[in-house]
């Protein structure tokens, strides 16, 4: 059986071109060996095969076969972070059996998966943010779920959906005393990016 000289694919007996890379078959060079030969005798075209290969890989491009297509542009919707995925059932549940107790955790989570999935350069720790809420009597946690709101509206506009202003409504709904439903719609955005 031939092989090509160009990629070293295995070709039919009455090949004129590689089916693989579409070069002529030259029959008049040794293209017709019995098997493709393994180890440090490879053949010449072999050994350029497999180095071509690796440096495509290195380089995240792709063999061209007659067409260009960019494998580096993310498609839309594809947007993903390391954060754990949380059943918002089971969150709101523990939040109201331990009276609040489990919310501060959430809260805490919340916070820092935030910054995993859309860091910011002054974006502060979990920690800062629940101490600062609590010096102000509350007053940055608004802020906080304001910023909160307007990196939510990021990751989707990231994963080509429409953008809102979340920031607002996360305000408002926490004036409401509604500050478990801002963290369900938070968990609820962090759950659709998760790798998990």
């Amino acid at each position: 059986m031939p092989f090509c000289t160009q990629c070293g694919s295995k070709l039919p007996d009455n090949a004129s071109f590689c089916t693989n890379c579409g070069a002529a078959v030259n029959k008049t060079e040794n293209n017709y060996e019995s098997e493709p030969v393994y180890g440090s005798k490879a053949p010449d075209y072999q050994q350029r095969f497999y180095e071509n290969k690796a440096n495509e890989q290195n380089s995240g491009s792709q063999p061209n076969c007659g067409y260009q297509q960019n494998f580096n542009q993310q498609p839309a919707g594809t947007y993903r972070a390391d954060v754990p995925r949380r059943d918002l059932a089971i969150c709101v549940i523990l939040s109201v059996v331990t009276c609040g107790i489990y919310g501060i955790y959430w809260y805490y989570k919340l916070i820092e998966e935030l910054n995993i999935a859309a860091p910011e350069e002054d974006s502060p720790s979990a920690i800062a943010v629940i101490l600062l809420t609590i010096i102000t009597c509350g007053i940055y946690g608004y802020y906080w779920l304001y910023k909160a709101g307007n990196r939510i509206d990021n990751i989707r506009q990231l994963n080509g959906e429409p953008s809102s202003s979340l920031g607002l409504l996360f305000i408002i709904l926490a004036i409401c005393q509604l500050s478990i439903a801002d963290y369900c719609l938070i968990q609820n955005e962090l759950n659709k990016i998760s790798l998990n």
